[in-house]
């Protein structure tokens, strides 16, 4: 496979539904920026991307977002929000990263966008979404799958654009970039101190929400992950375990799980 450099985008799957602009995976280098502030960040999903471009903008438009009963309308606006102000981070002297454990990162994913907002089954629905409802008819894909059956097809459950964006290993979105060229880089364990950063820059950001919290923890959604799940999602991230190697490690996700499966086979 070719080796992407920092400034080309990633190839995006077929569907564009419901905004291409919205979920365009952005280049290796870039990210949200503030000329004025001097400051940006790398948009991640499922690292407080949305919290904190929603900080930003009601900062900036100094009213809050109003939630709407589509939420899932109300993130679209925020992200292509984001998009449209993102640029080549380098145009700033601050650049930030948040990053999160990657199993733990992709099992967010799936809890809120497969299981809570049921994106795989709305799109089915779409008219939108045909060649995506042509997959699922020729694969027999279960459109509410629980995180076993989601991993043992995710090639073919990707090429729904937005779970493509979500699943997207982190080495694969900013391929050829490494942590050193960040300013800073925050683990999501220590959100409250990207927030006090960016609040340095911007005095009157709101404090960053939680907007889609779920009855089940995290801890236990990683027990249902069955053994052949958990290795496979260890391939797929095991290039992210490397990246991250001095804030995250295969042994320490290993011995949660382990210790989450115990309890919930008691």
């Amino acid at each position: 496979m070719p080796e992407r450099s920092p400034t080309s985008p990633v190839p995006q799957p077929e569907d564009s539904k419901p905004s291409e602009a919205t979920w365009r995976i952005l280049a290796p280098t870039e990210g949200y920026i503030d000329r004025h502030n001097d400051f940006g960040f790398r948009q991640i999903p499922k690292t407080a991307s949305t919290s904190t471009l929603r900080a930003l903008r009601e900062e900036r438009v100094s009213r809050p977002a109003e939630r709407s009963t589509r939420e899932q309308q109300l993130d679209m606006k925020i992200h292509l929000w984001g998009v449209q102000r993102s640029a080549c981070l380098n145009e700033v002297k601050h650049r930030y990263l948040i990053i999160r454990d990657p199993i733990k990162r992709f099992l967010s994913a799936f809890q809120n966008k497969v299981t809570v907002k049921q994106l795989l089954l709305k799109a089915y629905q779409s008219a939108g979404f045909k060649s995506f409802s042509r997959i699922v008819e020729e694969a027999e894909l279960n459109l509410l799958p629980d995180v076993n059956t989601f991993v043992s097809s995710l090639d073919l459950y990707q090429n729904h654009r937005s779970i493509r964006h979500h699943c997207l290993p982190l080495s694969d979105q900013i391929t050829g970039v490494k942590l050193s060229w960040y300013t800073q880089v925050f683990p999501m364990e220590n959100l409250a101190d990207f927030y006090t950063c960016i609040k340095g820059h911007v005095p009157k950001l709101p404090p960053l929400g939680h907007y889609q919290k779920t009855s089940v923890s995290a801890k236990c959604l990683l027990a249902e992950v069955e053994p052949s799940t958990f290795e496979s999602l260890l391939s797929i991230y095991e290039e992210d375990y490397r990246y991250l190697s001095d804030f995250y490690s295969v042994d320490t996700i290993a011995k949660q799980w382990e210790e989450s499966r115990r309890e919930y086979l008691r």
